[in-house]
């Protein structure tokens, strides 16, 4: 029996006051009865097995669960100790089954600490796996396909390989003159700040929409952004401390051992030229572009224009190159095992305090597509007990999600045709036959499903 909603409608959205197990109109004794009726119900049933206490738990209107933590409103694990010895006291042989964080997808805090009920042994973890819970699944669909974007920036990191090439030959034309050390600490920690601001403003974004945003998931934002975020922002500080000290230590030392600093080509000052002071500051341009043979060119604006470049140039192979092979790493079904390891499978590891039962109470699609195929392939080679949603072809919804608006209220409620059904609109035979052959693979004991072609669809 599941504790879907506190009143009838269709969830779940991260606006939904429903993501509480408490609710304005629905406080929380009231929603310990409900399961406790139940429970004393179905005392006699044998068919009612479990009890599964609410659907999908999330943050909503600034309530940020918790786990473990025991803050009464907030820490969803103590509830749900409360709500499951209750129901275990009207019927200690039923299961109780406790949603993962986070929509159901955010099992980690389980680690630090794990629920125990007045009789032992009766615990279940349920967890909810979408393609859409998977943020490079996300991008993959809302961006470019990884396969596709190993190929893109493949093509495109050519360019900036072959801009960098060609300034190599024309530094090595003009006898590879050394940077001064000035230019060489200011571009290196200039180029170091910018990185780490854009990582640092990429997080805060990221942050932001997990904490308290349309992700409504203030636990993993805590566990996987937080300390990139702190780590990003106090490097970020670093480098512009120590680019702004050079800068301000080349002005006051413009001669001496520091006249390598205000040879920064000309932006710190008007005599910082090239050292001898005859050429114009970018007189090795018009070296490099003429057929003149020169052995050695002092250092000047030109000469540093051109550094600047090349590092630019070479963030740019690099950062695109990156993408080539985060696609190769991303598309692969190692990373996406790593990843369902990391936020819930770990409990299905032997002899750890965490160590509990998983059941991937919700998981469905409508394409047979690389997700389902990589999904089938964890839940089989684990053997891992499931639910698929949903049975019924349609579905009342009141909300539709927009990728970059979130969930937009349609203003009415009406019946919409659900494309992940098992069934067909008119409920007289099966909407997909490759779902229902897949499925098949998975009810065995132990699963042994296995990735074949259908000649039908």
């Amino acid at each position: 029996i599941n504790n879907h909603n506190s009143k009838s409608g269709w969830c779940c959205s991260s606006d939904s006051e429903e993501g509480l197990w408490y609710t304005p109109l629905y406080d929380e004794s009231q929603w310990i009865s409900s399961l406790t009726i139940l429970a004393e119900r179905y005392v006699d049933q044998p068919y009612v097995i479990g009890f599964d206490l609410r659907n999908e738990p999330h943050d909503y209107n600034g309530v940020l669960l918790t786990w473990g933590e025991g803050a009464v409103e907030t820490d969803w694990a103590a509830a749900a100790e409360r709500a499951g010895n209750a129901v275990l006291e009207k019927n200690p042989a039923v299961l109780i089954i406790i949603e993962a964080l986070c929509f159901a997808k955010e099992l980690r805090p389980l680690k630090s600490y794990q629920v125990s009920l007045n009789v032992p042994d009766r615990v279940v973890y349920s967890v909810h796996t979408y393609h859409f819970f998977q943020v490079f699944t996300v991008f993959s669909e809302a961006v470019a396909a990884w396969s596709d974007l190993k190929l893109y920036s493949l093509f495109v990191a050519i360019f900036p390989f072959l801009g960098a090439v060609t300034l190599l030959v024309l530094w090595k034309k003009l006898g590879s003159p050394r940077p001064p050390l000035g230019v060489t600490i200011i571009s290196a920690s200039a180029w170091f700040t910018f990185g780490m601001l854009v990582n640092f403003v990429f997080q805060v974004v990221y942050y932001k929409q997990f904490s308290g945003g349309v992700g409504a998931c203030h636990a993993m934002a805590t566990i996987d952004i937080w300390p990139k975020l702190l780590t990003y922002g106090l490097l970020s500080l670093a480098g512009l401390l120590v680019t702004v000290g050079c800068v301000f230590w080349a002005r006051r030392h413009p001669r001496g051992e520091m006249r390598q600093l205000q040879d920064m080509a000309g932006l710190m000052g008007p005599d910082s030229g090239s050292e001898s002071g005859d050429e114009p500051p970018f007189y090795s341009w018009r070296l490099a572009c003429s057929r003149e043979k020169t052995s050695h060119v002092a250092w000047d604006a030109g000469l540093t224009c051109g550094f600047e470049c090349f590092i630019f140039l070479a963030i740019l192979f690099f950062v695109f190159f990156g993408l080539f092979v985060a696609a190769c790493i991303f598309i692969s079904y190692a990373w996406f095992a790593r990843h369902l390891d990391g936020t819930w499978g770990f409990a299905l590891e032997e002899g750890t305090p965490w160590t509990a039962p998983i059941w991937v109470s919700e998981f469905g699609a409508s394409v047979r597509s690389d997700f389902w195929l990589k999904l089938l392939r964890y839940m089989s080679e684990r053997d891992i007990d499931w639910s698929y949603w949903p049975l019924n072809p349609l579905k009342q919804q009141n909300k539709e999600f927009i990728f970059g608006q979130g969930w937009v209220d349609l203003g009415r409620t009406e019946w919409v045709n659900d494309t992940w059904s098992i069934l067909r609109p008119d409920f007289m035979g099966i909407r997909y036959p490759w779902m229902l052959q897949d499925l098949h693979g998975l009810m065995q004991t132990p699963a042994s499903w296995v990735p074949k072609d259908f000649p039908c669809d």
